[in-house]
């Protein structure tokens, strides 16, 4: 945090939880709607620059324009203020190539916060692996398919992540028939029926919401007076039986209009034309995927309200 924001006094707190509340990221900033060519070239390139000299990738791509990742001419607006600041950064020109963004401005955002710099120092290389892969790890390093030996201290794998559901499909959680119910739900945003995933929190700003709601569903049920008495006992769609306890479940409806929605919400999004790990598409063998509700948390917070 900025030292200003950590001088403020602990009383803003409340404030920030609202002001993350009412925005679409949640992450501390409230995301414009104005238009990349609603203003001049000049004054476009001023708000680049503030962004950009901020830091913060979700502040440049949602804080400075509204429309780069939906439209694809403010997208690439952005993306070439982007390149021209690499290169003007990273004096080796070969370096600066391979660092630049060569598709859509629709993946992780980028943004710059001293990294670009580290580049120019002597002991940092770098190696594309859309020109030259990785042939083998020699003791001392790496070796590239270029015959080019890198004497490394320590390698860190960072090729990518299984997001938003794939930590869960690592906890044995069974269905009441034995069947593995995230398995069932592997990749898409579908409901499978028995197992709510609106249960499951998709975007960390998002827990705060989420435990709301989850309080507030158990205590709704906990209220419901479920005895045959008053007619209102239920049968279990699943076993068949009948039962006076309080249960929430999705149902297989529920889970069709849920996808619809939210792939409803992402078709207009740049996001959807790129293979990224936003849709799962990084890992082997899953289902390309909406994984996010791209509507936003303060959407999702009056959709929550509106069910309840």
């Amino acid at each position: 945090m900025a030292s200003r924001e950590l001088a403020e006094p602990v009383e803003s707190a409340s404030r920030c939880r609202e002001r993350a509340d009412e925005s679409l990221f949640a992450f501390g900033f409230q995301e414009v709607s104005r238009p990349t060519f609603s203003v001049g070239e000049q004054e476009r390139k001023e708000i680049y620059k503030a962004a950009w000299k901020r830091g913060g990738g979700f502040r440049f791509m949602f804080e400075t324009f509204g429309d780069i990742s939906i439209d694809e001419a403010a997208n690439k607006e952005a993306s070439n203020f982007i390149k021209a600041n690499i290169r003007e950064t990273v004096k080796d020109e070969n370096k600066a190539r391979k660092l630049m963004p060569t598709q859509l401005y629709a993946r992780r955002p980028l943004c710059d916060s001293g990294y670009y710099e580290q580049f120019n120092r002597d002991n940092v290389a770098v190696v594309s692996l859309a020109e030259t892969l990785i042939e083998r790890m020699p003791p001392k390093g790496t070796l590239t398919t270029d015959g080019t030996e890198y004497e490394l201290d320590a390698i860190i794998f960072a090729t990518g992540f299984d997001a938003v559901d794939g930590n869960y499909t690592r906890v044995a959680i069974q269905g009441r028939e034995g069947n593995s119910q995230l398995a069932l739900g592997r990749g898409g945003s579908d409901i499978v029926p028995g197992r709510p995933n609106g249960l499951f929190s998709n975007l960390p700003p998002a827990i705060e919401t989420q435990v709301e709601f989850i309080s507030d569903t158990i205590e709704k049920a906990d209220k419901v007076s479920l005895d045959d008495t008053n007619g209102l006992s239920r049968t279990d769609s699943v076993t068949g039986k009948r039962s006076s306890s309080p249960m929430v479940e999705a149902l297989a409806e529920s889970e069709e209009r849920w996808t619809e929605e939210c792939d409803k919400l992402s078709a207009g999004s740049l996001f959807r034309r790129t293979d990224s790990w936003i849709f799962g598409s990084n890992v082997a063998g899953k289902k390309s995927s909406i994984l996010f509700y791209f509507a936003g948390l303060s959407a999702h917070r009056k959709v929550l309200a509106r069910r309840s």
